[in-house]
């Protein structure tokens, strides 16, 4: 691939995850060039090469393979630890908790929506955009094409899902309970 001005200006993720792991990987040489001059590391200095190492070794990966299907790997051996995990009810007690905390600001969102849902929406938009880029006229074909009750329901549609998976994703958690032994019966 020839390097262009674009490539400079807008890279993609995998050349990104080649120049990071390059460098790293540029690093992680220099070091152990050092050290064959006779420069002696700290034991600092070689826990230091273990992250260079792994990012120059993903930078490979992506390099080869892409960015999506090395990020899908690393999501399945991500799960795969956790499942195996030692302390795998820490993992449930942390699920608890994030969907805790997403129900509950889920469940404002819908209850401030319900109440008054003008209000609602105008602060919405009010904190997602700039003033006056998402005002229209009634008789505008966004306005025709997508009318307020559309929205309305949009809101109730989303939260509600969202709500769902807030509740899938609870009883779920409970799949990460410490394991017990049994003992055998004499």
């Amino acid at each position: 691939m020839p390097l262009t001005r674009e490539l400079l200006t807008d890279p993609s993720p995998r050349m990104l995850a080649v120049a990071a792991g390059g460098g790293s990987a540029a690093l992680l040489a220099g070091a152990l060039f050092f050290q064959a001059l006779g420069f002696a590391p700290c034991e600092l200095c070689i826990l230091q090469r273990w992250p260079h190492a792994a990012a120059a070794a993903l930078a490979v990966a992506i390099a080869a393979l892409g960015f999506k299907r090395v990020l899908a790997v690393l999501g399945l051996i991500a799960a795969l630890l956790l499942w195996f995990a030692r302390r795998r009810e820490r993992i449930g007690h942390a699920l608890r908790r994030g969907v805790a905390i997403v129900g509950v600001l889920v469940a404002l969102v819908l209850a401030s929506s319900l109440i008054d849902f003008d209000s609602f929406f105008t602060l919405f938009h009010g904190l997602f955009f700039e003033a006056g880029t998402w005002t229209f006229y009634a008789g505008d074909t966004l306005i025709q094409l997508y009318p307020l009750p559309f929205w309305m329901n949009a809101v109730l549609v989303y939260g509600a899902l969202v709500l769902v998976g807030v509740a899938l994703t609870y009883a779920l958690s409970f799949l990460f309970r410490a394991r017990r032994s049994h003992p055998e019966a004499a």
